[in-house]
């Protein structure tokens, strides 16, 4: 990831497209291999997409159901909630409804756990098999996140309320394998990925203070966080998650949380 490419990773043209996908505006559907090199760790299905070409009847000729809130959106809203819950589907094997919490959270079936993101043209999803026990292993939580790289003119407002100043000192340091703001973004996607994968078992929001960027290795996609405070008793304060990053475009990162 030292180079600015699309990742190896990627699989293209695995999904093959139907009229009515490639009529409510996506343009291809491919696996993403996820890095972890575990096998209870599926890949993502990552969809591109065409804003333009979407339309509201998609959500009806492909069949899924469109919340209230998400028929008072804009267009793009609509559009990238139908791309995620198709992505979702696909992950899936077949139409499964995903139900939606009280923060507007996925509901995933019993006994599976996923997660969704989207940004720019594209589109993600991972679900797995979660675990039967409480204390048995397997995966207890999963999140990916998608970013577009951060804008100059967003930078400041991320840098207020995304890293401290160590962080932001931290990544400068390494600049030289990647733009300051990939990096940036990178510790922005990071992040969000840790908060859907965590999610379901704190049950309630949290900062992005709760977790510090501690390491970084961008040539692997490997970065390493560290809770600043106990979210749950899984997840107690001190403790390291590693983290997961590739590159999907020279402009797009992708990261992933597994635990």
């Amino acid at each position: 990831m030292s180079h600015i490419e699309p990742d190896p990773r990627m699989t293209p043209n695995s999904h093959p497209l139907s009229d009515e996908w490639r009529a409510s505006g996506v343009v291809d559907v491919c696996s993403v291999d996820l890095g972890w090199k575990r096998p209870s760790v599926p890949p993502a299905v990552l969809i591109a997409y065409d804003v333009e070409a979407f339309d509201v009847e998609a959500f009806e000729r492909l069949g899924v159901a469109m919340p209230e809130h998400i028929g008072r959106s804009v267009r793009k809203r609509q559009a990238e909630f139908l791309m995620g819950r198709l992505a979702a589907r696909e992950a899936m094997g077949g139409a499964v409804t995903i139900g939606i919490g009280d923060m507007r959270q996925p509901i995933w079936p019993h006994g599976m756990v996923g997660s969704i993101t989207h940004a720019g043209r594209y589109a993600a999803a991972v679900v797995a098999e979660a675990p039967r026990a409480v204390a048995s292993d397997g995966i207890h939580g999963i999140g990916i996140d998608i970013e577009r790289r951060i804008a100059p003119e967003t930078r400041e407002s991320v840098e207020a309320t995304v890293v401290t100043a160590a962080e932001q000192s931290f990544l400068r340091t390494m600049d030289a394998e990647l733009p300051y703001d990939m990096l940036l973004t990178l510790a922005f996607s990071a992040k969000e990925s840790f908060f859907k994968g965590s999610f379901a078992s704190v049950g309630a929001y949290f900062d992005f203070d709760a977790v510090e960027l501690v390491a970084l290795d961008t040539s692997a996609g490997m970065l390493e966080l560290v809770l600043t405070r106990s979210l749950a008793p899984a997840l107690p304060q001190g403790r390291r998650y590693t983290l997961r990053t590739q590159c999907l475009d020279a402009d797009t990162v992708l990261t992933s949380f597994v635990w």
